[in-house]
């Protein structure tokens, strides 16, 4: 049961409307067993997570940890570096094809100038068999591209990927990206954002003025059923 009074924070318009299609879907399972529907007064303010800007302000313009990074991984200072933070992982993260693909193509395009683009992908592998995937996809996907992996871990070498890059790119698609808090971090950091038009990075990345918005497409209904089989099974987690 739920009272006018009672009210439940969601921190994006995607996560309101999942606990909104929630409460409808039951509501008509308990109208079709019971003949009657309960009201949902409940209140789903959406408040947004924060930061501290400052400090990622702090962290983006350091130009000692920018200069020390490149010199490390051998970006010339007219390189374009583009940068991910977050999870290195295909089903809970962003697979890296896509992003792979479009490091490749814009790499084309900086060819005909002389110039080089690199990727900085700073975080944490899940197991080793997805190191050596993101590895492999790398140079299959990118070949022109060098992609640079960082210890996610909390602390200066990580800290120092903001400043070392020149834009920040996350075009995730999983099923639990409720929020999204790096881009809020990127944007802080002072790097504009291309991300995936996706759950909580529509309320958060404003496109064409913070960023772009990359459209998302879903794979068309019926392509999935083994998986979802395998999910309502238990034998696949999301």
């Amino acid at each position: 049961p739920m009272q006018s009074w009672d009210a439940l924070i969601c921190t994006s318009t995607a996560v309101r409307d999942v606990v909104r299609g929630v409460h409808e879907e039951y509501g008509s399972y308990l109208e079709a067993r019971s003949g009657a529907r309960p009201p949902q007064p409940v209140q789903l303010p959406v408040i947004p997570l924060g930061l501290d800007v400052e400090t990622f302000a702090a962290r983006g313009r350091d130009a000692a940890a920018r200069k020390a990074v490149r010199e490390r991984l051998g970006i010339a200072e007219d390189d374009v570096v583009a940068l991910f933070l977050g999870r290195l992982a295909f089903h809970a993260k962003a697979h890296c094809s896509p992003m792979y693909a479009a490091l490749q193509r814009a790499q084309e395009q900086l060819a005909g100038e002389g110039r080089q683009l690199h990727m900085l992908m700073t975080g944490q592998f899940p197991n080793g068999y997805a190191d050596s995937a993101y590895r492999k996809a790398a140079k299959l996907v990118c070949p022109d591209v060098p992609v640079h992996f960082i210890d996610g871990t909390p602390g200066p070498e990580s800290w120092a990927s903001w400043a070392a890059a020149d834009l920040f790119l996350s075009l995730s698609d999983n099923i639990q990206e409720s929020f999204g808090i790096t881009p809020i971090e990127a944007m802080a950091a002072g790097l504009p954002c291309v991300v995936s038009d996706w759950d909580g990075y529509k309320d958060t990345i404003i496109d064409g003025e913070t960023g772009f918005r990359i459209r998302s497409t879903m794979a068309m209904p019926g392509t999935a059923n083994t998986i979802a089989r395998a999910f309502s099974t238990d034998r696949l987690s999301y």
